[in-house]
């Protein structure tokens, strides 16, 4: 009996004590379930993973560690924030990722048109607004909105640089234009009222046909590598083939990027001896996800998309046979619009007019809260929350490797639009500044870009990325595989 008490004794003492080591080893909860995921997808796929102390495999010595570290951030956005790279310019995070995968399809609620903003001195508080562009059909085209009208007034109040993102965002905003005589601006009497309407963009904005000194030159506005609207630059480019063009000027100055599978189209289309044996691009990731580099091709047959880039059919290509191209630039020109001008340059005559692009040499992937399929599974993500992020995880180069460029890609011929901004023409006006310096380079005229006005010098006014989350479309990138790369 004693023998049986005893051995119960040490039995439970033994039990006791294996609880009670069990219980200290749970590592601690993470409070809030998004910072996990946070933590998880950028360790992963971000770039610059093996380079940010706290996003490296050996930086905590256990998983209660990590949560501890986790627990310190009050939300998503502060935690994705503190792990940023400092050489990150474009990575960002979302709340909700069906206005994240519409705004890549180029549905956005906008006010129908697109503009700029800018400070005329580096301190300025005070900000000013030009119009770049109205969409044809929308609420600011039916509003009388015109290229080149600027603004600083919204609903009564001055824009500023601490006011400028709430006045921006409203459902109804009323616009006071102003005329400036290189000094000081004065209202001009023209007011319009505009609601804010979800908008499918077709990113082909404008396509000319040009006929100067005897030589068809093509013009083509295109704004977004949008993969669901192939069909749309297909048209564009058999109206321009149609036509006998010899010549093209793409301006992409207020394209910010898209879909990389659109650019490698584009660039076929353009270069008309590309192949699918012939290497567009070079994509190289982190360490971790190095088994996905690729090499981009030349893309050479039209497939028509859904969002989720299912195929739905298939197009002939329309192809130029070109020599060269004329590409217009701005300082948000960017991503896949700089893959093009990149991709092309080691087969054929690249001439960049306007400003010195963004200088983004990246890739970013859409990263859902689904571990089990590293991150990319919308369908199998955290039903309790939408919350995506948008990480650079990869670098570009051309064929022979050239993909230093974080600084921009600089024109042969230098005009950056902002210096000019209260005295631009319509696009496709062949006096607009930026064509007017192509077709001048085309035609061999003297004084290329010679302009009997003033160029102002101002400063770029570059709003927080917290605009992807506005009204005003966001500047957006993706590099969803199939070779969605923003």
């Amino acid at each position: 009996m004693k023998q049986t008490i005893f051995t119960g004794l040490v039995f439970l003492i033994l039990l006791t004590g294996c609880q009670d080591d069990s219980l200290e080893k749970q590592p601690t909860a993470v409070d809030n379930e998004i910072n996990e995921f946070v933590w998880g997808g950028l360790n992963a796929w971000y770039f610059w993973q093996g380079a940010v102390d706290d996003l490296k495999d050996s930086r905590f010595e256990s998983l209660d560690a990590r949560n501890q570290y986790l627990n310190g951030f009050n939300s998503p956005d502060e935690l994705f924030e503190n792990l940023r790279h400092p050489e990150d310019r474009f990575s960002w995070i979302v709340d909700d990722y069906v206005a994240l995968q519409n705004s890549f399809q180029g549905i956005n609620r906008s006010y129908g048109f697109e503009y700029n903003l800018l400070r005329l001195a580096q301190d300025a508080n005070e900000i000013v607004g030009y119009v770049t562009y109205t969409i044809a059909g929308t609420n600011g085209d039916l509003a009388g909105i015109e290229r080149g009208e600027l603004f600083r007034h919204v609903n009564g109040q001055i824009l500023t640089i601490d006011n400028y993102m709430q006045l921006l965002n409203e459902m109804t905003i009323t616009l006071a234009f102003s005329s400036f005589d290189g000094t000081d601006f004065t209202l001009n009497g023209k007011e319009v009222t505009v609601d804010a309407q979800n908008i499918s963009e077709n990113p082909v904005l404008m396509t000319k046909t040009l006929e100067v000194e005897g030589t068809k030159v093509g013009y083509l506005v295109y704004n977004q590598f949008i993969h669901t609207r192939h069909g749309e630059l297909n048209a564009a480019f058999a109206a321009l083939k149609n036509d006998g063009v010899s010549e093209l000027v793409l301006d992409l100055r207020y394209n910010p990027g898209g879909a990389v599978f659109t650019a490698l189209l584009l660039g076929a289309m353009i270069y008309d001896d590309g192949t699918e044996n012939d290497i567009f691009s070079r994509l190289l990731y982190n360490l971790k996800q190095a088994n996905q580099n690729f090499n981009f091709p030349f893309i050479t047959t039209v497939d028509i998309l859904d969002g989720d880039f299912n195929r739905i059919s298939n197009e002939s290509m329309n192809r130029l046979a070109l020599d060269r191209v004329y590409i217009l630039t701005g300082r948000g020109t960017a991503s896949a619009s700089e893959l093009i001008i990149n991709g092309l340059e080691p087969y054929m005559e690249v001439i960049q007019i306007g400003a010195t692009t963004s200088g983004k040499n990246e890739g970013s992937l859409t990263l859902y809260d689904s571990p089990s399929t590293n991150y990319r599974g919308q369908e199998s993500a955290n039903p309790s929350h939408l919350w995506a992020m948008q990480p650079i995880v990869s670098r570009l180069a051309n064929a022979v490797g050239f993909g230093e460029y974080t600084a921009g890609l600089v024109p042969d011929y230098e005009l950056d639009e902002v210096g000019i901004f209260d005295q631009l023409r319509p696009l496709g006006d062949p006096q607009e500044q930026l064509l007017k310096v192509a077709l001048d380079d085309i035609t061999g005229v003297g004084n290329i870009g010679r302009f009997d006005y003033p160029i102002r010098e101002v400063s770029w006014f570059t709003p927080s990325l917290e605009k992807s989350k506005q009204i005003r479309p966001a500047l957006l990138d993706g590099l969803d595989l199939p070779l969605d790369l923003n």
